[in-house]
């Protein structure tokens, strides 16, 4: 009787794991920064085309970039396209913050920077979903 013997190298888990669980936190993180900054303009202009304009902007990037952000992924090197993903999102998330603390810049300044945060969250969860065969290969 042949049996399956999918991998004998047990780091694929502890690979596995780490990639996963630091995704996670990044996308948990961001996808909260992105709701609170949604949730402050439109308590803070308390206009329902805030709002509107806001969760447009937050997720009209992933109706759009979700489709295609695996098929750009794949073009270059999955490690420094995670790192770069990670860096951005963290970099838009200051951003907000030094924003938030120093000016009073326009809402659709944050119109922006919602659509930027979206398309680091999109190049993370594609690289996460597309990272998985390759480490549980290794």
């Amino acid at each position: 009787m042949n049996h399956l013997h999918i991998n004998s190298n047990k780091k694929w888990k502890y690979r596995f794991f780490i990639l996963i669980t630091g995704q996670s936190i990044s996308v948990i993180g961001s996808t909260a920064v992105q709701f609170s900054v949604i949730w402050w303009l439109s308590t803070l202009t308390a206009s329902p085309m805030v709002l509107a304009y806001a969760g447009l902007a937050a997720y009209v990037p992933q109706i759009l970039l979700g489709p295609l952000s695996g098929v750009w992924i794949d073009r270059f090197d999955r490690k420094k396209v995670i790192i770069l993903s990670d860096l951005f999102t963290g970099g838009v998330s200051t951003l907000f913050a030094i924003l938030l603390l120093t000016a009073e810049p326009p809402i659709w300044v944050f119109y922006i920077l919602l659509m930027m945060l979206r398309n680091g969250v999109i190049s993370i969860c594609a690289l996460s979903m597309e990272s998985t065969p390759s480490l549980i290969a290794m």
